[in-house]
Formats: C-alpha cells, structure tokens, sequence
C-alpha cells in the first residue's frame, strides 16, 4: 500500500443571480452571482494500491473493483469517475478511491460540481498534475457542462474551489470572482438567520435550463427582463452584505425568488408557493429554492426574533432545518 490523501470540497447556496451564468445568456449580457460556500462537503479517499481500480462511494461502501483503468473506462454507470480518470490516471499501479456527498443527490447545492473539485484536487496531489485553484475549477466545469453535457452554469466550481462570500461575474470567456470581506457581525447574523433544508425530491435540473436556454434564445421577455433583474440584485445584495444590512438581504432574497420563477414554468408550483407563504407569515423574510429550481434544498433567511420559531416549524412538519455555516477555506487536502 502506498501513499494516501483525503479531500473536501465544499457545497455552496445562491442567493442571487443565478441561471445568469448560463449560456447563452452570460456570453451575450454578462452575467453575475452572489453566492455562499457552505460547510456540506464532497469528500475523497484516495490511496494507492497495487494494481486495478477500486471504488467506495454512498451508494456502495463494500467497493467494486475493477483490473484497471481500461476496464473501469468501459464501465458506463460512474459518469464522473470516468471522466476523472480518463483525464487524470497518468501513472502506473492503481488506486482505491473512496467518495461520499454530505447530502442527497440532486440537492440544488451544487454537489456534483463539489464532487468533480474534490476528485481533481485528489488526482492533483497523487499525480503531481500541478494545476492551480482556478484551474481546478476551469477543468471541472468544462468535464461536467461540455464533456458529460449536463447543462448548467458556472458559479458552483468557482465556489466549491475558492470557499467564502463571492461576488462572480461571468462572461463568455472568463469568470471574474471578488471575495467579500465582510465583518464579525454580518457573518454571525447569516448563520444565525439563515436555515437550509431539503424540501422535497427535485428531477435532473436539466429540463429546467433547457427551458430557460430555450426562452433566452428565443428573446422570450419576461425570462430575459427576470434574468437582468437578478444581476442586479446579486450587486444589491452584495453592497447590502458589506454594510450588515441584513434585513434588506433578506427583502432582495424575496425579491430574487419572484423573478427566478419567471426563468421557467418548472422552477415552482402551487404547493411550493403555499408553503412559501406560510413560512413568511411565520417570520421568513426572504428564502427560495437552491439551485435550479423544482425541489432540492431551500434556504430561508429570517427576522432575528424569529428563527427559532421557523426552526421549529419545520422539524415539527417533518424537515431536518439546519443552520448556515459558511465555509472559508474551499477544497482542502490533507
């Protein structure tokens, strides 16, 4: 047995902006994203073993073992270890890799763009790939959106890479990000404030950007005007989050959920608008669905007096709430 080495990549919520760093929207008007890493993790083992390809994950801690990187390749059910190893498995010998998400597949936190940072950071280290932090997540957008074609946008690398408080700009080209440095008080009254749990079971998001693509492509007002309207709130919110104005994050967040349903007739439904409305009867001041839309995880951002009494709620309804607790570091290996 040869050397080992352990990864984490953290999973991230957006709180304004997104679907305005999908294409073609960002390549044509520039898009921009407020978003939070969170400390939900995709992790990695990754050691060194004689000879073939063995893999641990959630769904199967016993492991499967393959003879080598060529049978492994022919082994169509491990999307995203293929592509990994594809790239990456340079050396002689082989590897068990062990992974595991912090949470539920298809959550809208961004989990398989962790779990792509969190494999390349690994393969980094073990094959002395020498790629930067901004590399490692150039390459794991590009392996998730163009080489597998699962459809999407481009924060969720850039905020499992770097961790914090980012301000990111996109364009067709290039992505810009700006850390926030925001004080003490602003990042207590966020993690005391903000609740996050799975609300419901959410489909593959892909029908849900197909649609926004489609409507942008087709200059379809309402998504265009929605999408325009969330770039903006991304810098409200931003300027808003270095003053410790909490309170009017929360009105933006509100403001932001209501024009992100404008994307795509999938992104809510009545029941999700009912139950919304009762969490802000209840001191919600502004939440929304995390990622794409449709189900998955929502976050919730509260009046101060009245986090514990939504905490509460929604373990007496039958949700696991947790609390924000914002990671600082991005992907780490040890």
């Amino acid at each position: 047995m040869g050397f080992s080495i352990k990864t984490r990549a953290p999973l991230r919520i957006s709180l304004a902006g997104g679907g305005t760093d999908v294409s073609p929207f960002c390549d044509e008007y520039g898009g921009a994203v407020i978003n939070i890493a969170i400390s939900r993790y995709a992790y990695v083992y990754l050691s060194k073993i004689k000879q073939g390809i063995k893999i641990k994950s959630n769904l199967n801690t016993k492991g499967i073992l393959y003879s080598g990187k060529k049978e492994f390749l022919n082994n169509h059910q491990q999307d995203i270890l293929r592509a990994i190893l594809k790239h990456y498995l340079k050396s002689k010998g082989g590897y068990e890799i062990s992974f595991f998400l912090d949470t539920l597949p298809r959550s809208g936190l961004g989990s398989s763009a962790a779990a792509f940072v969190s494999l390349i950071a690994a393969f980094n280290f073990a094959e002395s790939l020498g790629l930067s932090k901004k590399s490692i997540a150039e390459q794991a957008w590009y392996l998730e959106r163009e080489e597998l074609k699962n459809i999407g946008g481009k924060q969720d690398q850039y905020a499992s890479v770097f961790g914090g408080i980012n301000f990111m700009k996109f364009s067709a080209n290039d992505v810009e990000l700006y850390p926030l440095r925001v004080d003490q008080k602003t990042i207590l009254e966020l993690e005391s404030r903000i609740l996050i749990f799975n609300y419901a079971p959410r489909d593959p998001s892909g029908k849900i950007i197909e649609q926004q693509i489609k409507n942008v492509k087709e200059k379809k007002k309402q998504t265009i005007d929605a999408l325009l309207r969330n770039k903006e709130i991304a810098k409200e919110i931003t300027k808003e989050l270095l003053q410790t104005n909490i309170d009017k994050v929360g009105l933006l967040l509100d403001e932001s959920w209501q024009e992100k349903k404008k994307y795509s007739s999938y992104i809510s439904n009545s029941d999700l608008d009912k139950f919304y409305n009762k969490l802000k009867s209840l001191g919600v001041i502004g939440g929304k669905i995390s990622g794409a839309g449709g189900g998955g995880h929502m976050f919730l951002l509260c009046q101060e007096n009245k986090t514990l009494d939504v905490y509460y709620y929604l373990l007496n309804s039958g949700f696991n709430p947790f609390f924000l607790k914002i990671d600082w570091e991005g992907v780490i290996e040890w």
